[in-house]
């Protein structure tokens, strides 16, 4: 979801963030799991074209994931800058 460096950006504000505000745990805890997916489909799909398989439904299944969490992201975002 988005480049490394920017959900690595989001995980260190959210470092200094969450143990003040732990009630945003659950939000964060939701969305890094919802990203190794999507990060996961990525992975498959490159595997297969490199292979030279046709690729499936991950590449459209990818970017649905990526759609849905654009919103909470961004809202787990303004949360965490308060």
């Amino acid at each position: 979801m988005g480049s490394d460096s920017g959900w690595t950006q989001l995980l260190d504000l959210a470092r200094r963030v969450v143990p003040e505000r732990p009630a945003l745990l659950p939000a964060l805890g939701r969305l890094t799991v919802a990203n190794e997916g999507a990060a996961a489909l990525s992975l498959r799909s490159t595997y297969r074209a490199l292979l030279g398989q046709p690729l499936g439904v991950e590449g459209s299944i990818g970017k649905t994931t990526v759609a849905d969490l654009a919103q909470p992201l961004g809202d787990l975002c303004l949360d965490l800058l308060g």
